[in-house]
């Protein structure tokens, strides 16, 4: 299976790379009122994709700011749940006269492409889901599948804890996947993520785990 996901994978690069430009182009910036609805593109573009790779209950889930985008594929009796999570919101492009293209017009250069939120975690995002597609192809995925992806990571998540909370159980899971930036998920402030340092927040470990034993990946090992 892995191979052959590879090579579809591989196959694949310009057409994911034009998907990554589409939603790279949505200027989903969460701190601006002007971009509300631009926000909400970028969570029903999301959805669309979910649909796509045949998750169930995909659904925008409205907060008392920008919405909540979840989905789950639970097609692998016995298997473990793995919560996928990430956020779909960008920060402000200020100061403009500082990009040598638009901030919403991706732009390659010199082998990289440059767009507000490429980096910060739309290309994760869509790697992943990418990733999934060319794994669908061989067969049925081969965990059980969750996804939480915000829209507010930018602004510190106010209505993310409210969330969680009010969807502890179907939220539950035996390990969480964060769609890290580059480096975010091994280095803060210069030092690795440790055992004793774990990446993901103790929000999960506290809020999303009817299951004693959920969330425990980024501490080294899962259960």
């Amino acid at each position: 299976m892995l191979r052959a996901a590879l090579e579809r994978a591989r196959a694949q690069r310009d057409a994911h790379l034009d998907e990554l430009k589409a939603f790279a182009s949505i200027p989903s910036v969460s701190t601006l009122s002007a971009h509300r609805e631009d926000v909400l593109q970028a969570a029903q573009w999301l959805k669309d994709r979910l649909d796509s790779l045949a998750m169930t209950r995909v659904r925008i889930v409205p907060t008392l700011g920008h919405p909540i985008v979840t989905a789950e594929w639970l097609g692998a009796p016995g298997k473990p749940t793995l919560l996928v999570y990430g956020h779909y919101d960008v920060q402000p492009v200020d100061p403009l006269n500082e990009w040598e293209s638009g901030p919403f017009e991706p732009s390659e250069r010199d082998g990289y492409l440059y767009a507000r939120g490429v980096s910060d975690m739309k290309g994760q995002i869509v790697a992943f889901l990418r990733a999934l597609d060319a794994i669908k192809a061989q067969g049925p995925y081969p965990v059980n599948l969750k996804f939480l992806l915000e829209g507010e990571e930018e602004i510190g998540s106010p209505n993310l804890e409210a969330f969680v909370d009010a969807h502890r159980d179907a939220l539950g899971c035996d390990a969480v996947h964060r769609l890290c930036p580059a480096g975010a998920g091994l280095f803060r402030g210069g030092t690795a993520w440790s055992r004793e340092r774990p990446a993901f927040r103790h929000l999960w470990r506290r809020r999303a785990q009817p299951r004693a034993s959920a969330l425990r990946t980024h501490r080294g090992h899962a259960r």
